[in-house]
């Protein structure tokens, strides 16, 4: 929390805005596709999720990107930090990837979703919850990669869920 502000657009890029006088600071290209999702890592380090398939992985101090993952097959609609330090990804592809920050590997690929995530969200004890265009919150459990529930009632797409102050969905 510097006073910055950093927003994505369907222009492809990101810009890094102040605050404090409304001005733009930078703008990071890279992205041949919307920018759909942005997380900041706990480096500092900024993470956006792209229609052009990608994750980039930015330094907000230069500017520079200094990773891309390029493993998912569909659009990247959402971005989760999750309390170990790794990152989730979801995709049009119908996966959610775990990815390990440091080297930038693909870890796990969770798949079980019918239609694609549109929102992930982490449990403090590891799990997650996955809200899907299928109608469907799943919760996964990392150990094996499978989707331990589904909870169904919707009767259309989920756009978000939050998880209440005792770890409820």
């Amino acid at each position: 929390p510097d006073g910055r502000l950093a927003s994505g657009s369907l222009d492809n890029n990101i810009k890094i805005w102040n605050l404090a006088d409304g001005t733009c600071e930078k703008t990071l290209w890279g992205h041949r596709g919307y920018v759909w999702c942005l997380i900041l890592l706990p480096d500092g380090r900024l993470a956006s999720g792209s229609w052009d398939k990608t994750i980039k992985i930015w330094n907000v101090a230069d500017g520079t990107c200094e990773k891309t993952l390029n493993n998912h097959t569909g659009y990247v609609e959402c971005l989760s930090l999750l309390p170990d330090g790794r990152m989730a990804s979801g995709s049009l592809d119908n996966s959610i990837k775990i990815w390990n920050l440091p080297d930038g590997t693909c870890e796990e690929t969770l798949l079980g979703h019918t239609d694609y995530p549109e929102f992930l969200s982490p449990f403090p004890d590891g799990r997650l919850a996955s809200a899907s265009r299928d109608n469907t919150i799943k919760i996964w459990k990392f150990v094996d990669g499978i989707s331990v529930k589904t909870l169904k009632g919707h009767t259309d797409s989920l756009w978000y869920l939050s998880l209440l102050p005792d770890g409820r969905l």
